[in-house]
Order: structure tokens, then C-alpha cells, then sequence
């Protein structure tokens, strides 16, 4: 799943699938327009503003370049 920003109905999707108690796959963080800005790249300065965000959008998989440092905070 994709979110070019935080207000797109995406996030909605998401909220419904969750309340539905289905899981919505992954969201990308490779790529800035991907997930709201909240990238890999931000994720390098602050993991929590970007993969943290994500996660509290309804992420429960992560797509990054960088999966080691993922998995270890």
C-alpha cells in the first residue's frame, strides 16, 4: 500500500481494513512519494518520525532499504 500524503483516502482504507481486523501488507519507505514522506531517508535521521509514523498510519510491514536497522530498534 502506498500514501502519497496524510490526508489521501488511503489512510482511511487503512483505518477500515484495521478496524475489520485485516492486514493491509506493506507500505514502501524506499521511496519518499510512497509513504508521506516518511522514508528511508528521513529514517536515517529520525526512525521514529519516519518508520514510527508509517507504523502509526497502519503499518505492519515495512518495505526499506535498510531492514537491519529496522529490526533493531
Amino acid at each position: 500500500m502506498r500514501f502519497s500524503n496524510e490526508t489521501t483516502h488511503t489512510i482511511g482504507v487503512i483505518a477500515k481494513l484495521q478496524q475489520d481486523n485485516k492486514s493491509i501488507g506493506g507500505v514502501t519507505t524506499m521511496d519518499a512519494n510512497m509513504c508521506a514522506g516518511h522514508d528511508d531517508k528521513l529514517a536515517m535521521i529520525n526512525p521514529d518520525l519516519a518508520w514510527g509514523r508509517c507504523v502509526e498510519n497502519g503499518a505492519n510491514i515495512l518495505l526499506t532499504d535498510y531492514p537491519k536497522k529496522w529490526s533493531s530498534i
